[in-house]
């Protein structure tokens, strides 16, 4: 955004307060615009088929569970149409596929999504992979590398406002901490918390080769 001076005058911090108020004002137009209705995204609810899908049930399993009333049975819409929570949705699920579920005191798994080339859908399948994971009852951790941000932006938070630095992996990158849950922030989705990301990555691309040079290697990252 540009700045508008009279010729040959310099820039006050007077116009950099003004243009920082403009920019504001463009971001948060931005967000209104891109998470409308009420600026914040909202989890999604979930039909009785839905839920039974997810839980791998049949619709007569399904009934007999919702009368049983020993899980959510969710609230009735039009007097006729019951829909259920992500909330409820992940508690039928953590209750039905309870075998799949990871055991106490078991390594959680990792799954990297990467790639050199830009727009194959990195950013896209690693949602996805959360949302599925997370909606058939397990607890999910994104962590977004990617300086633009993408991922971060589709939890609800915009990286240029919402993020700080210290709220990134950067601290990692430059060896000031060694454990990743100072960065762990939660999201609209249950079951799924988010390590943000900002513009500010694109440092990590230097700082890592630094270390790497100066230390020789790096210790092990640790991960709740």
């Amino acid at each position: 955004m540009s700045i508008k001076r009279k010729p040959d005058s310099r820039v006050t911090l007077g116009d950099l307060i003004a243009a920082s108020s403009r920019v504001g004002a463009v971001i948060e137009s931005v967000r209104g615009t891109m998470l409308a209705p009420d600026a914040r995204k909202r989890a999604p609810t979930f039909s009785t088929n839905q839920v039974a899908t997810v839980c791998g049930l049949e619709k007569a399993q399904m009934d007999y569970r919702v009368k049983k009333g020993d899980l959510p049975i969710g609230v009735m819409e039009n007097g006729h149409r019951r829909k259920f929570s992500l909330e409820d949705t992940r508690t039928w699920a953590q209750s039905i596929r309870s075998k799949f579920m990871r055991p106490e005191q078991a390594e959680a798994i990792t799954i990297a999504v990467a790639n050199f080339k830009g727009g194959v859908t990195k950013t896209t399948t690693a949602v996805t992979l959360a949302q599925g994971l997370s909606l058939r009852g397990h607890k999910v951790l994104v962590i977004d590398t990617d300086p633009q941000g993408s991922m971060t932006t589709l939890f609800g938070l915009l990286p240029d406002v919402d993020v700080s630095d210290e709220q990134t992996i950067l601290s990692l990158c430059y060896g000031t901490e060694v454990s990743i849950d100072y960065a762990i922030s939660s999201t609209y989705w249950s079951g799924i918390d988010i390590v943000p990301a900002n513009l500010a990555l694109y440092s990590a691309e230097f700082a890592l080769p630094s270390r790497q040079k100066s230390e020789g290697s790096f210790g092990v990252l640790e991960c709740a």
